[in-house]
């Protein structure tokens, strides 16, 4: 699995698509405001615990855009950052919601790379009439059950990524028999039924399905039954710290297969925790190669 050199900036790109939306949204209710006039947008992502990096990335490029912003000249008046933290946990983003809605400064709000989070703090925005743009959550039903007309995001669904992997691993590469390990979230739900008939679809077979519950840390039993079962790789639908856990654990039961995922554990956080066994993890994740973006010396020296 390679690092995510280009992490910083396609969080960027995505940030400053979101900060002109949200600027654009109020200012066609603001004509004719003194440039002194602060309006705030808020941030939500987590800030704190196992997905830190994720959240910390975003809430910088998202102020890179602010400042960048206001330094235009562009609109008549002062944005201002609110951001705040929601742990990765769906109480903790409502939260953390519920403060920003109460606050009449807060005009517009983006948030969230978990998933369950968004699901949960998505009725909020929808209630207070406040536009909210997702910027790294990938749950279809974000928006695609609910259809809030306030909700939008700039990130595909874990559907469209489930398929191009299907399409690389089993249709490029050949594997063929898979065991499917989730955590029990939303997220990690939805990815089973997504991998699993796309898999079957292309004539794989699914050996075993197992989930776990976020946070679990030890997961030898789990692969040891697995390893009975000999697939060709292992599947998972589920994020940065139980991906690590799991690799690494495969090759202290001799579990020497492929493992493979989505983009829920493309950062450089799985390669820290998984160490060596981090070699040769396929993931993908939505964007360009770094070599082939516009612009990426410049935005390095601005981050």
């Amino acid at each position: 699995m390679e690092k995510e050199g280009g992490r910083m900036k396609s969080i960027y790109r995505i940030m400053g698509l979101i900060v002109v939306l949200l600027a654009a949204i109020f200012l066609v209710t603001t004509i004719g405001l003194a440039q002194t006039k602060v309006v705030k947008i808020g941030f939500i992502g987590p800030l704190t615990g196992p997905n830190a990096a994720q959240g910390v990335g975003a809430r910088n490029a998202f102020d890179l855009k602010i400042r960048e912003a206001n330094a235009s000249g562009k609109f008549p008046y002062k944005l201002e950052m609110v951001a705040l933290d929601d742990a990765s946990d769906p109480a903790t983003g409502v939260a953390a919601a519920l403060r920003l809605v109460s606050d009449p400064a807060v005009v517009a709000a983006s948030g969230h790379w978990n998933s369950p989070v968004a699901l949960a703090t998505i009725h909020t925005f929808h209630t207070y009439r406040i536009p909210f743009i997702v910027w790294g959550a990938i749950h279809p039903d974000i928006t695609g059950f609910y259809k809030y007309p306030g909700v939008n995001r700039v990130a595909p669904t874990l559907v469209q990524e489930n398929g191009p992997l299907c399409d690389w691993v089993i249709g490029e590469l050949g594997y063929k028999s898979f065991a499917i390990i989730s955590d029990t979230s939303s997220y990690g739900e939805t990815n089973v039924k997504a991998f699993r008939p796309m898999a079957e679809g292309k004539g794989a077979k699914i050996v075993s399905i197992d989930s776990v519950t976020v946070g679990t840390t030890e997961f030898r039993p789990i692969l040891t039954k697995v390893k009975g079962l000999n697939p060709d790789a292992v599947y998972f639908g589920g994020v940065v710290m139980e991906g690590a856990l799991i690799r690494d654990q495969m090759g202290k039961v001799g579990l020497n297969k492929l493992f493979c995922a989505i983009s829920g554990i493309k950062d450089d956080k799985f390669l820290e925790v998984a160490g060596p066994s981090g070699e040769g993890v396929l993931s993908i994740k939505p964007g360009k190669p770094i070599e082939k973006l516009e612009g990426w010396p410049q935005f390095v020296k601005a981050y």
